[in-house]
């Protein structure tokens, strides 16, 4: 028994360095399994934490798009007189803007066009009742614009599809707007709103689906 713990003195005191050596690469390497589990962990924990988000903000959607949807029926009574104000969707707006940052990127930025272009409708309402006729037409095809974007994000905030459908909000986009084809019934017996209905769905219009005003 003697002889035995001589052999491990001497083989401790011969190979102590190497000995120290394996014990602190078995400790780094314990370190950093561990610390690799914990990242893991922590990118589990964030992963549901975003999930959690992204679910709650789309739950927070069809509401903010139904009052939007809304108020575009309000902007079209009273653009074609039958109602003298409009009451702006504020919470709708604010709720959009709210959850941009949390849903998925495509829906972000279909978010972000819509806020966007709400702002650039609200400012061109804000000027009041429009005084000449190819104005107000051009209200309406703003409108129907806004409903188009509006439409094309309903199916994502009902958890119907991750994906928004279309890609892009193009001409045939607005035209199966349903508020688009009210506004069409509205406007086809005048001869200036007609042509500027065929401008809108002519093949050459840019992609936003804005009439320029024509030039006299």
């Amino acid at each position: 028994m003697d002889e035995f713990w001589c052999n491990v003195d001497w083989f401790v005191h011969r190979y102590q360095t190497l000995i120290g050596a394996l014990i602190a690469l078995g400790a780094a390497i314990l370190t950093i399994r561990v610390m690799r589990d914990q990242a893991r962990q922590d990118q589990r924990r964030h992963m549901a934490e975003v999930a959690r988000k992204r679910k709650a903000a789309r739950a927070r959607m069809p509401d903010a798009l139904s009052e939007l949807t809304s108020y575009q029926h309000e902007v079209a009574e009273f653009l074609v007189g039958s109602k003298e104000t409009v009451t702006s969707p504020d919470i709708a707006i604010q709720t959009l803007k709210g959850v941009i940052e949390f849903i998925d990127d495509e829906a972000s930025a279909r978010v972000f066009e819509l806020v966007s272009f709400y702002q650039v409708h609200q400012a061109r309402l804000s000027s009041g009742q429009p005084e000449y006729q190819h104005e107000r037409t051009q209200r309406m095809l703003d409108l129907a614009r806004l409903r188009a974007l509006t439409d094309s994000l309903y199916d994502y905030a009902r958890e119907r599809s991750d994906t928004i459908i279309p890609k892009k909000i193009s001409t045939e986009a607005v035209r199966s707007a349903s508020l688009f084809i009210d506004l069409i019934k509205h406007n086809e017996d005048k001869p200036y709103d007609r042509e500027l209905w065929a401008s809108l769905l002519s093949p050459d219009e840019p992609p936003d689906g804005l009439v320029q005003k024509p030039k006299n």
